[in-house]
């Protein structure tokens, strides 16, 4: 299935596919999947509101978020587009709540001029509007993902105290934040630092290294080999960010580029823009044409001749996406990303690469539980102050994994002989 065919070279994919997908109307499949895993990491998920008719293959409980995408904001702060948000998603919001999974509400603003999202941020009164209307729609949420494309270099510091104001206004309310940065800061228009102590996590939008529009054909997201790559990126980020590797997310892409390309060589010259596919298309076509292995980028790709047209195409699999995993397991981020969810429709093994890289494979049961008399109704910043003060507790979810932290909802405390039930609120 072909997604997009691009025609401005500057468009990330996350801009120029919102833009080639109006809203439509549609009924939401819920999910049905609900095998526990035990994560050892972040895997944040992006979830198009383009893609709600395969919503019932995601395994929410392989993921430790899934940011639905997304609202769009104007210039002044305004929400210019809902996307159906969030009473045509509400339904798919609790289900993935209920899994134990967190679900994050994008906010995006799209302009690669720079113009409106400096008007956006340099102005405090639009700021205050946009921050007020952000917590409004996310209220049900257990966080936000903020996807800026892109603010000007001249607008650094601006971007930063926006995410400072939106930060503490949202931690206020017991809800995260994450913001998406490219993979290479061009023209260092992203303060690493000032933002990573600002947020919670800094998705780095590891692909689009070759995009559409390329002189050349490529890899989407080489591991090592080229100038730029995405080893890069996660180092630049860490040294950046004065260390803070554990607050860093890398973005990988489930989706590839097709282009016309002059010869079968690697980087030959392109005759044309080139045309995105999702994994579960792209893979298949490569077990028809024959997968090759660019071992310099560590990238798969095939070739082939379609009505005397030469054509080259790059994307990831298997092979590929284990070694940035295991990357950002090396480099002790905090975990992975994808774009993006259902991409992989079809197919299970982008599903089972999760589970053997960031699952303990083990399932921590707390047999039956039983409670007596009514829950407790908590905040979360009530809650956990009261777990700092009384320690011992385990914190289980509704289906019994074991949870790190509490999470909105209801949970169970179990101590010694006694099981609590609490209903979490933000």
């Amino acid at each position: 299935m072909c997604l997009l065919m691009a025609t401005n070279p500057w468009t990330s994919i996350h801009h120029y596919e919102y833009a080639l997908h109006p809203y439509r109307q549609i009924n939401v499949r819920l999910i049905t999947e609900n095998v526990p895993y035990h994560l050892t990491h972040v895997v944040y998920g992006f979830l198009p509101h383009w893609r709600a008719d395969f919503t019932d293959q995601i395994r929410p409980q392989a993921l430790s978020h899934v940011a639905w995408f997304s609202i769009e904001l104007d210039s002044v702060g305004y929400i210019k587009e809902y996307n159906g948000w969030p009473m045509d998603w509400t339904d798919l919001r609790l289900d993935v709540q209920g899994s134990g999974t967190r679900f994050d509400l994008t906010v995006t603003c799209f302009d690669w001029s720079g113009a409106k999202v400096h008007n956006l941020i340099s102005n405090p009164e639009n700021r205050r509007r946009a921050i007020d209307n952000i917590l409004e729609e996310s209220k049900d949420c257990d966080g936000v993902n903020i996807d800026f494309e892109r603010p000007a270099a001249d607008d650094r510091d601006t971007f930063s105290a926006f995410l400072e104001e939106l930060s503490d206004s949202l931690h206020e309310h017991g809800m995260s934040v994450s913001v998406d940065v490219t993979a290479v800061n061009w023209g260092e228009r992203f303060d690493a630092a000032r933002i990573a102590h600002a947020v919670d996590y800094v998705f780095i939008m590891g692909y689009d290294f070759h995009w559409s529009g390329s002189s050349q054909s490529g890899p989407v997201a080489p591991l090592e080999g080229e100038t730029y790559n995405v080893t890069r990126s996660a180092d630049y980020y860490i040294e950046e960010s004065g260390g803070l590797g554990g607050k860093l997310i890398l973005g990988v892409p489930y989706y590839g580029y097709d282009w016309p390309t002059k010869t079968i060589s690697p980087y030959s010259t392109t005759e044309g823009g080139g045309t995105a596919y999702i994994y579960s298309s792209a893979a298949t076509r490569g077990e028809e044409h024959g997968i090759a292995w660019h071992e310099p980028t560590s990238s798969p790709w095939y070739h082939y001749t379609s009505e005397d047209q030469i054509r080259q195409c790059w994307f990831e699999n298997t092979e590929s996406l284990s070694s940035k995993y295991d990357l950002a397991k090396d480099r002790n981020l905090a975990g992975v990303g994808i774009w993006a969810l259902t991409y992989d429709a079809g197919k299970e093994e982008l599903w089972n690469l999760i589970s053997a890289h960031f699952s303990t494979g083990i399932l921590e049961e707390p047999g039956e539980i039983k409670t007596n008399g009514y829950a407790s109704i908590l905040t979360r910043r009530k809650l956990n102050r009261y777990l700092k003060d009384n320690q011992g507790f385990e914190i289980y979810d509704v289906n019994g994994r074991m949870l790190e932290e509490p999470v909105r909802g209801v949970i169970f405390l179990k101590t010694e002989g006694t099981v609590t039930k609490v209903v979490v609120t933000r």
